[in-house]
């Protein structure tokens, strides 16, 4: 039976090929404190969400406004939910951001008539996750079979 998706360990590498980064790039982000170091016993699929949004922020809003954007949102989209429309929407001159799971949330937060940028998350954290959960049914299940493999016994001699 594969791993189950909450409890599922990929390493460091595989998660930031899922996000599309490097190993090196999201090290600096953890240097910045942005994301969490990556546990021993590996990444979860929190760590995979996380490294795939803040890359979608820094690639639409640049290397300033993504990661202020994403210390305001962090803690709302850190942890795996299903979503329909989840959009992070930067006030491009106040530096505020405000996550709008709905049509009508958007229009509340972009009524100042301020320019603002938005980023799409939803159909990004599904592709993340399902690639996140494929990996890992892979990983686990060479895992047991690794460890439910025959033990040789003796010498072969010819």
């Amino acid at each position: 039976m594969p791993a189950r998706p909450d409890n599922a360990r990929l390493t460091e590498a595989q998660v930031c090929e899922i996000a599309g980064t490097s190993q090196q790039r999201r090290q600096g982000w953890v240097k910045r404190r942005w994301l969490r170091k990556a546990p021993q016993g590996g990444c979860g699929l929190r760590d995979a969400l996380e490294l795939a949004q803040l890359k979608a922020l820094i690639d639409v809003l640049g290397p300033t406004d993504g990661p202020v954007a994403w210390l305001q949102v962090r803690t709302d989209l850190e942890q795996p939910f299903p979503a329909q429309q989840l959009d992070v929407v930067f006030d491009v001159q106040f530096k505020r951001a405000v996550i709008a799971r709905a049509d009508t949330d958007l229009r509340a937060v972009i009524a100042h008539g301020r320019p603002v940028r938005v980023v799409a998350l939803a159909s990004l954290r599904d592709q993340t996750a399902g690639a996140f959960r494929r990996l890992a049914e892979i990983v686990g299940a060479s895992a047991k079979n690794a460890t439910t493999k025959p033990a040789r016994t003796g010498r072969k001699t010819g």
